[in-house]
């Protein structure tokens, strides 16, 4: 089953994940922000964000997730993508099973494998993962907040946002592009910072 549309509870394409999950399979995942070379490298806001850290360090979309489901006790078994998101994951996630499928040359460029091949590779990983998982091999990542994001934006925070920011004690604005947030657990945080990607529009105050 897919969870699918606007109003998904949680972290958008995490939505379906609680403690009952026995291993996550990060598909398809891009590096984070910032990246080089890198797939579509970005931080939930592709042309809206130019970097998210989290205490200092940058972070990409898994960052977020393994973090999220460590929170509830669930591992991450597998990503693929690029060398650069695979090696990133790993960073997070040293048992976590890679499946490259295309080798990054920039971040609009790369030498990509034939679908039917990216596919058997895929199910293959995803077949190790889960077996590993089953046998208890894999552990959930230790993640627990409070966190503390800070968002550097494309373009200079305006009044809109700045109007709609000042209802949020969890958001700061600290620089005419930078934004810090807060939040107690990974769900909320990838929320709030989410809601940035979206915060410039008058009267938008739901994340």
């Amino acid at each position: 089953s897919v969870i699918r549309g606007a109003g998904r509870p949680g972290a958008t394409t995490m939505a379906g994940l609680d403690r009952s999950i026995g291993v996550v399979l990060l598909v398809g995942h891009h590096a984070r922000a910032g990246s080089f070379p890198g797939i579509m490298a970005h931080t939930i806001s592709y042309g809206g964000f130019k970097l998210v850290r989290l205490a200092g360090a940058p972070i990409g979309e898994a960052d977020f997730f393994a973090r999220r489901a460590g929170e509830l006790g669930v591992p991450v078994g597998m990503v693929s993508g690029d060398q650069v998101s695979a090696q990133q994951v790993a960073a997070l996630c040293p048992q976590v099973e890679t499946v490259i499928v295309k080798e990054a040359l920039g971040n609009q460029a790369a030498r990509c494998l034939a679908p039917s091949r990216a596919r058997e590779m895929i199910a293959q990983g995803a077949k190790n993962a889960v077996g590993r998982a089953l046998a208890g091999a894999l552990l959930p990542l230790d993640a627990q907040g409070p966190y503390e994001f800070e968002i550097e934006l494309r373009i200079t925070v305006g009044d809109d946002m700045r109007a709609n920011l000042s209802g949020f004690a969890e958001f700061e604005i600290v620089a005419d592009y930078v934004v810090r947030v807060v939040a107690p657990d990974m769900d909320l945080g990838f929320r709030r910072v989410a809601y940035l990607g979206y915060a410039d529009q008058p009267g938008v105050t739901r994340h």
